[in-house]
């Protein structure tokens, strides 16, 4: 494929590229599925899986069992990719599987290869508004210029509030998109938050604890997950982080007899965003 500088870059990997193993496992793990198989895959893979990316997909369905098939990537196969398109000056924008409909991708870097995209709907949508009051502008003008000529007057202020509903549809669905691409920002926002965040979480928790969970918003992280350690003793290691101001336990400490972990849910309140986001 011949990649041209700025070109935005989406792969498809075929099955030579990477490994795949089909798990077959009761109907019940259905509800915990992701979690048995991410154990699985850490239980037989070095390092714990820590270098490999997988997706699955059901293979096969049964009263008593279902099979899923499972895609391994290693993670510096992709990291080599997304190198390589850069080297040739293009941007690598996703790279997914081929047989894997509909799972996610395993390289996506929408947020911010489409950024450019976002910002031009921006444009268009407040030059739509400003079009919009240049016309409005103009029909007051015209409006006073006929205020001498009565029935003149009243077929143009017919012609114009027909028009006036027409600019309202106008303002609308400008006003609609503008509230629509605010909405992307945030997105894109809270996307860009996250990635320091959880480099900081993986840095302070050992690797006798993981996240089963992670949800962001405004004011606080909340995590769930399992650990071999005390939960009081992860409380005080986030505590420290400089972007933390406070962590709540949500509920009771329950221990997970299929991991032998105590399960844990926190809530985090943040502070120094700013500091993070540098």
């Amino acid at each position: 494929m011949a990649i041209k500088t700025g070109d935005l870059i989406d792969l498809e990997l075929g099955e030579p590229l990477f490994l795949t193993k089909r798990i077959p496992l009761p109907v019940a793990a259905k509800k915990n599925l992701n979690k048995i198989i991410d154990m699985q895959i850490k239980q037989s893979t070095p390092g714990r899986g820590e270098n490999v990316v997988w997706r699955s997909i059901f293979a096969n369905k049964s009263k008593q069992e279902i099979e899923v098939r499972v895609a391994l990537v290693k993670r510096p196969v992709l990291v080599k990719l997304e190198a390589d398109v850069a080297a040739r000056g293009a941007q690598l924008r996703t790279v997914r599987l081929a047989n894997f409909p509909r799972v996610k991708p395993l390289l996506d870097n929408r947020q911010t290869t489409d950024r450019g995209r976002r910002f031009w709907s921006y444009i268009i949508a407040s030059a739509s508004v400003v079009f919009c009051m240049l016309i409005l502008v103009q029909t007051s003008a015209n409006l006073k210029a006929q205020n001498n000529q009565v029935q003149l007057l009243q077929d143009k202020k017919t012609s114009l509030e027909r028009e006036a509903v027409q600019l309202r549809k106008r303002l609308d669905q400008s006003n609609a998109n503008f509230a629509e691409i605010s909405q992307d920002i945030h997105l894109f926002e809270a996307g860009f938050l996250r990635l320091p965040l959880i480099l900081d979480l993986t840095q302070t928790l050992d690797d006798s604890t993981w996240i089963s969970n992670l949800s962001l918003n405004t004011e606080a992280l909340n995590i769930s997950g399992f650990s071999g350690r005390e939960i009081t003793t992860i409380i005080s290691d986030l505590r420290a982080l400089s972007w933390v101001s406070g962590v709540e336990l949500q509920g009771p400490i329950s221990f997970d007899s299929f991991s032998r972990r105590n399960r844990f849910d926190l809530s985090i309140e943040l502070e120094g965003m700013e500091d993070i986001a540098k």
